[in-house]
């Protein structure tokens, strides 16, 4: 597709208003990808459960920031080296600079067509010619400030973000939910009733923050035994920016999800625990809440370390309060400056000492969050996370990239 032609479609698009379920002006990518364009990523991740269309042509990285861009054109080689946000950074130093550019992306860029084969004069006086050849070494005169390059590539992906981010926050739901209710019903009374916990982590090969093995581990409650497990390695090419973690993992984990619906859904988790937080989170929605509202799935978040939000840090007085923690089942509230509960510390069990932090996910209470993972605790860590890390981390050591399942 010729460079003038997408340009034309994206602007055509942001003059529509944008997503129509959300409102954010769309990624350009988003325009190549699909026919009805008319959803942003992370609202039809949403509306499809979770379902991410893959591409005839398959799929590229952005040569500059290294994101995944995900194409849908007919002629492969026609299609961008460089996500939005780059291509925007490039358009912005092509123009302030003055030069012509290469790349073919900035509106900089060497229009001449090779049959005109305009003789350009230097201030030299010597001529060349105005069909310039493409070399793989040109590129944008963006890149001649990479410090400052880096900076507004970052500040517009996370923007982007933070506009999803507070989108999606607006269908958290922080009450229990009917199933949770069940479960704590059958704690209470203990029915002997069967529900099934999944645990969700991610593990790092050691000096690489690209490959790395996400893992989905489902355990029978009350009795917590595994029944389904499944393993992937995954390539996490979205950058880490602090506060938006999950724009770098929760794509990997609702695969895995997904996967499991289709082969063994009578393993279905009725809750799910995430390695990582909920509301306890800058902006108050972490990795477990936007995992619970793209799959509708209660989900709380078990944080091993604590995050400083707003007054709530690892200072003399919080370690003072974690040696009020006598016993296993005893917490402490997590409170900021500003008044608001994120969470609570819990000491897991008699034998350690170091607490966990519980946070809301989606569609349950800190309470509940709070009781169920407490039951879910043999250990320090809950069985379902603690088995999806310690699964995820054995399966690293088999150097082996093949997915690996188990279903009971």
């Amino acid at each position: 597709m010729p460079v003038r032609e997408r340009k034309s479609r994206a602007m055509a698009l942001d003059a529509s208003g944008g997503c129509k379920k959300c409102g954010i002006i769309l990624d350009p990518v988003t325009v190549w990808m699909y026919e009805e364009n008319d959803l942003c990523r992370t609202c039809r991740l949403a509306e499809t459960g979770g379902v991410v269309f893959q591409t005839p042509c398959g799929q590229r990285y952005c040569k500059c920031c290294g994101i995944l861009i995900e194409v849908y054109v007919e002629n492969w080689n026609s299609e961008p080296d460089f996500c939005s946000a780059c291509t925007l950074i490039q358009n912005s130093y092509a123009e302030s600079s003055g030069k012509a550019c290469t790349c073919e992306l900035c509106s900089n860029h060497d229009d001449m067509s090779p049959s005109e084969k305009t003789t350009l004069v230097t201030d030299s006086g010597k001529s060349e010619s105005g069909n310039r050849e493409k070399n793989a070494s040109e590129t944008c005169s963006a890149y001649e400030q990479p410090r400052e390059w880096d900076n507004l590539v970052e500040e517009e992906i996370r923007k982007k973000w933070e506009r999803e981010q507070l989108e999606l926050k607006k269908q958290l739901v922080t009450r229990d939910c009917p199933q949770v209710k069940n479960i704590l019903q059958a704690i209470r009374k203990d029915t002997g009733k069967t529900f099934y916990i999944g645990g969700v982590d991610i593990s790092f090969i050691k000096g690489n923050n690209v490959d790395a093995c996400a893992a989905l581990v489902i355990l029978s409650f009350p009795d917590l035994q595994v029944v389904y497990k499944r393993l992937e390695m995954i390539e996490l090419t979205a950058p880490y920016i602090p506060g938006f973690l999950a724009f770098r993992e929760v794509e990997f984990l609702v695969s895995l999800y997904q996967t499991m619906l289709r082969n063994a859904p009578q393993y279905k988790p009725d809750v799910i625990l995430v390695d990582g937080n909920g509301q306890l989170h800058p902006r108050g929605f972490g990795l477990a809440c936007q995992l619970g509202v793209l799959l509708d799935v209660p989900c709380v978040g078990v944080g091993k370390t604590l995050i400083h939000v707003d007054g709530i840090e690892e200072n003399a007085a919080h370690k003072a309060k974690k040696q009020t923690l006598k016993k296993g089942g005893d917490t402490f509230t997590l409170t900021t400056d500003s008044g608001n509960t994120l969470g609570q510390a819990l000491r897991s069990t008699d034998a350690t000492t170091n607490p966990i932090y519980v946070s809301v996910g989606h569609k349950i209470s800190l309470t509940s969050a709070v009781t169920l993972t407490l039951q879910c605790c043999k250990y320090r860590i809950p069985e379902p996370t603690r088995f999806a890390d310690m699964c995820s981390r054995e399966y690293l050591l088999k150097e082996q990239w093949d997915p690996e399942e188990f279903i009971a």
